[in-house]
């Protein structure tokens, strides 16, 4: 009965597919035809293919159900194709069945060379709505299947490239490093060093990636004990890389890698003295003093010229006494671990051969000729000493330092 059941299958997939190619007899020709032959089944199929796709997820023996989703796609059209990858790469719960989507793209796209740009387009839209657990899945979907096609056996497949695919959408991918949950951040900077790039990439989309980027570095700074640090770093440290080779990011990024490291919530990670205040909520009753009295204990232990004017106060009416501060501090190790971290990242951008932004840079200004280590060392003369900038004059004439001038 099993063997009968397998045979009814076959015959069955056998004569659809006759169906669907006998009206061409060549699939290639079927995708530029506007008019083919109805087949009822196939097209009561395609408002089931969700439950198709469920169920070759949830199996092991594939054959006949990918044979069967192959036939729908190239009967419906591009798009019911491109809704079945799409939906095959959002759901699939197991980086290792990507061979699936695989055989499935190299099928379809043999009626539709385009439908991979359709499927991308429909999966990374669908990341502003799926829930947490489903994106981090979708984002090592993607991961997995860029791995592959940098390995030997992808590059000799003859496909069309995810990664090319995904180059364009790097903005919306870049979003996703700002998302409320770590594991899909850190999926997406995996995401994007193995995407890199595109040979042209627009202004907006450089100082998107690299301010994204950038305040990304930072927050992974702040997880202490986090076992993914060095590795979520790394593909930091490989993403402002790939910037950094065209003049306009290696500008860019270090100046947002300057400004960063001097924001008053990163200034610890290096050493430097951050107070913060702290709630005197929790403190007992008869801690607590009241505003008037701490005034005039302040007044009272303070002494001022009689010129003086300024007054100093223990708090401000209606909110009570200002609250306590205290140093933020960190270990020593771990401060010299971002020490090391942050020069190491400067110095990727400062070796890093950087190349005008090409046919995108339409206005004058964009492409800086200045070399990274002048850039460096303007943005830290603005940074230490910004009056020096702006004078006009750097250091005043010779002459002029002679000059005395008698009262």
């Amino acid at each position: 009965m099993y063997k009968f059941h397998l045979h009814f299958k076959d015959l069955l997939l056998l004569d659809l597919q006759r169906s669907v190619y006998s009206k061409t007899g060549n699939i290639v020709q079927k995708s530029r035809s506007d008019d083919h032959t109805e087949i009822p089944f196939l097209e009561d199929l395609q408002k089931h293919t969700d439950v198709l796709c469920k169920d070759i997820l949830k199996t092991d023996s594939k054959s006949w159900l990918q044979r069967l989703l192959c036939l729908v796609a190239v009967h419906c059209g591009e798009s019911c194709a491109s809704d079945i990858l799409s939906y095959i790469l959002v759901n699939l719960n197991d980086p290792q069945k990507a061979s699936l989507f695989i055989e499935l793209q190299a099928e379809m796209e043999a009626t539709f060379p385009e439908v991979l740009d359709k499927s991308i387009k429909k999966a990374v839209s669908h990341m502003q709505h799926i829930d947490t657990a489903t994106s981090v899945m979708m984002l090592k979907n993607l991961v997995c299947l860029v791995q592959w096609e940098n390995s030997p056996e992808g590059r000799t497949t003859p496909r069309r490239k995810l990664q090319d695919c995904l180059q364009s959408y790097l903005q919306m991918i870049t979003a996703q490093l700002h998302h409320s949950s770590c594991d899909v951040s850190s999926e997406a900077i995996k995401l994007m060093m193995l995407i890199g790039l595109p040979d042209t990439v627009s202004m907006a989309t450089i100082l998107n990636v690299a301010t994204s980027t950038v305040n990304y570095f930072f927050c992974i700074l702040h997880f202490e004990d986090s076992a993914n640090r060095p590795c979520i770093l790394n593909c930091c440290c490989k993403v402002l890389e790939s910037l950094s080779k065209t003049a306009v990011g290696q500008t860019i990024l270090l100046k947002e890698l300057v400004e960063g490291a001097l924001q008053q919530e990163n200034a610890f990670l290096f050493g430097g003295k951050v107070v913060k205040y702290v709630d005197n909520a929790s403190t007992s009753k008869d801690s607590k003093m009241l505003l008037l009295q701490e005034n005039q204990r302040i007044g009272s232990t303070v002494s001022f010229a009689k010129q003086m004017t300024n007054v100093f106060h223990g708090g401000t009416v209606g909110k009570g006494v200002k609250p306590q501060v205290e140093l933020v501090t960190i270990s020593e190790d771990l401060m010299l671990m971002n020490i090391q971290t942050f020069i190491c990242v400067v110095h990727s951008c400062l070796a890093t051969d950087s190349r005008p932004l090409g046919s995108q840079s339409s206005t004058p200004g964009e492409v800086d000729s200045k070399s990274g280590n002048e850039v460096l060392a303007n943005l830290l003369v603005d940074v230490i000493c910004p009056d020096v900038t702006h004078a006009g004059v750097v250091w005043p004439e010779e002459e002029h330092i002679k000059t005395k001038i008698k009262m």
